[in-house]
């Protein structure tokens, strides 16, 4: 499903990924684990193209289900990013924004990617806090962010990353 293949990931002269290569297959978990600043974050960001300037990378190769990540141009990688491959960023509060309710933006993924609308969209972002085990999870989608405890804010970003299903879910430390 996937194969990372000799990724190296820099930051002008830094160097923070150095040959990694991993394969995960369907049904597979692979955990990479490593001190900080080893370069975990940066493989997944790699992998999903979000790396933030100046990163790049510079030598390697990515194989999302026989697709070629690295050749994709961003309107490519958008379809893919949420609907085929899920990913749990590290941090909920830079993950979630502050203006919309909790529910609002899972329902908008599901829009993003034509899984849902409108009070369809509304009852599966209900259904997924369910899933994630968010207590009172009609109350909850209609709460902002900064209203909810750090670890139902975690379970909300978990929540969106699995709204559409997606084949692989990538998660930068997740709990």
């Amino acid at each position: 499903m996937l194969h990372v293949t000799d990724l190296i990931v820099e930051f002008g002269p830094v160097r923070a990924v150095d040959g990694v290569s991993f394969r995960v297959d369907r049904g597979e978990t692979l955990g990479l684990v490593g001190e900080s600043g080893c370069g975990k974050s940066a493989s997944a960001l790699a992998i999903l193209g979000l790396l933030p300037p100046p990163g790049r990378v510079s030598n390697g190769s990515i194989s999302f289900e026989g697709m070629d990540l690295l050749a994709m141009n961003e309107r490519e990688r958008q379809r893919i990013r949420g609907a085929r491959i899920g990913f749990i960023f590290q941090d909920p509060d830079s993950a979630l924004n502050p203006s919309f309710t909790i529910g609002e933006q899972i329902a908008e993924v599901l829009a993003v990617h034509g899984m849902a609308r409108g009070a369809a969209a509304w009852r599966q972002a209900i259904d997924l806090l369910d899933d994630v085990r968010i207590p009172e999870p009609d109350l909850r989608a209609r709460a902002y962010p900064h209203e909810l405890s750090g670890g139902m804010r975690q379970r909300a970003v978990i929540a969106a990353a699995l709204a559409c299903r997606p084949s692989l879910v990538i998660a930068d430390e997740p709990t």
